[in-house]
């Protein structure tokens, strides 16, 4: 249906954006363009990917700009980009959160490079919901629009989840979507169709993550054992093997996707009983002392217990991926498995590093807004009047601002 059109990628890290844009062009990207920084996180993207990869250096980029690629680097119909989130992330809490944190520096680069380079017919990237939520992210949206308008882009911020779809992780997602007008001054959006939710069936969880070939998964880097964690040994000593439905049981009249242990035992009120079954591990008793009095001032903590799925998997982000516990066996989620829920080729070696894997959008969301713009520049799209606008899967709302 698309395989006229060309795309190419930029910052592609492990591949997410750039493997849906594959599936629905049904070719490899014409080029990928990235920068020294993220050198590590790419290593496996690139062999298996076997189009051109043009690498800038972070640190001269000031001085030369894109003036590194602008003679191999062609135009293209579509680019893509997986723009470092850190910046609009909430889990930054650090004082580099928000609209001036150098990290958004690629985001700039990137829609410059879309625009003046790749001259597309439609720029495409994913970042945190901090992009549309975020209050000190207001320079970042005004900069977009500005600079979508003023080249005759029209652009879309669409909000979702990747639950929505057919991958049963609760990942709420941002992606900017411009969209090149072909009449100047005459702007149109387009109106996305309304998501109908994956109906999952089955064992859908376990099924998610199992190897396609009925086979067993290379062993891959493990960071603890289940059975170490005192909160999984306090589990079994108080409810045994049945522990993850006494979890579901607790949060069933909630609209909670995941759960962890500490979420339950605060729940039911058994913290003591908790800091006394630890007495003999000073470390884990001192930290949930710690805790129990940030909750007690209305304050939050960082949760490092294993994580329980209850309708969907969490969202594979740094903080948690570590600690997601398998739905039917006594141990945390494999690397590989983390790799299944980004939906990630299984030729796909297993990265060195961890945070690659969650920096990264799966392949499933990531269509949703690609075919957006790809029926844009085909003509296909429904389309609306207007300059900016906010399509919301999770409520299937359609705004315009401007």
């Amino acid at each position: 249906m698309y395989k006229q059109l060309t795309y190419a990628n930029y910052i592609p890290l492990i591949g997410g954006l750039s493997f849906a844009a594959q599936s629905l062009i049904e070719k490899e990207p014409e080029y990928n363009v990235s920068f020294d920084v993220f050198e590590k996180n790419e290593e496996e993207y690139q062999k298996i990917v076997k189009s051109p990869f043009y690498l800038l250096k972070d640190s001269e980029f000031e001085k030369h700009g894109h003036n590194q690629v602008k003679d191999t680097a062609t135009e293209v119909n579509l680019v893509t980009s997986l723009c470092p989130c850190g910046g609009l992330s909430m889990l930054n809490t650090t004082e580099a959160r928000g609209g001036n944190s150098t990290t958004n520096r690629f985001i700039y680069r990137f829609i410059s490079f879309g625009i003046d380079v790749a001259k597309a017919d439609a720029i495409v990237f994913e970042n945190a919901p901090g992009l549309i939520t975020l209050p000190d992210a207001e320079n970042i949206r005004t900069w977009l629009n500005e600079t979508a308008i003023k080249n005759d882009y029209s652009i879309l911020y669409l909000l979702t989840d990747t639950s929505l779809f057919s991958t049963p992780q609760a990942r709420k997602r941002t992606y900017c979507i411009l969209v090149k007008n072909k009449q100047s001054g005459v702007f149109k959006l387009p109106k996305p169709e309304k998501v109908i939710p994956f109906e999952f069936k089955g064992n859908f969880l376990a099924d998610a993550i199992k190897n396609p070939e009925g086979k067993k998964d290379e062993k891959s880097k493990i960071f603890f054992e289940l059975k170490e964690s005192p909160f999984y040994q306090f589990m079994i000593s108080k409810f045994g093997s049945n522990f993850r439905e006494v979890v579901k049981e607790a949060f069933k009249d909630t609209n909670k996707n995941t759960a962890s242990i500490m979420n339950f035992i605060i729940r039911k009120n058994l913290m003591d009983e908790f800091i006394a079954f630890n007495t003999t591990c000073e470390k884990t008793s001192a930290r949930t002392k710690r805790w129990k009095e940030k909750l007690a001032n209305g304050k939050g903590f960082w949760d490092i217990s294993p994580n329980i799925p209850l309708k969907f998997f969490p969202g594979i982000i740094s903080k948690n991926g570590k600690q997601i516990v398998h739905p039917t066996e006594d141990r945390f989620l494999s690397l590989r498995e983390l790799m299944r829920l980004m939906n990630l080729p299984e030729e796909m070696a297993v990265p060195k590093y961890y945070n690659t894997i969650c920096q990264n959008t799966p392949v499933s969301t990531s269509k949703r807004a690609i075919k957006i713009a790809l029926d844009f520049i085909e003509g296909t799209a429904e389309t609306t009047d207007g300059k900016v606008g906010l399509y919301n899967d999770m409520k299937n709302s359609f705004s315009v601002s401007a």
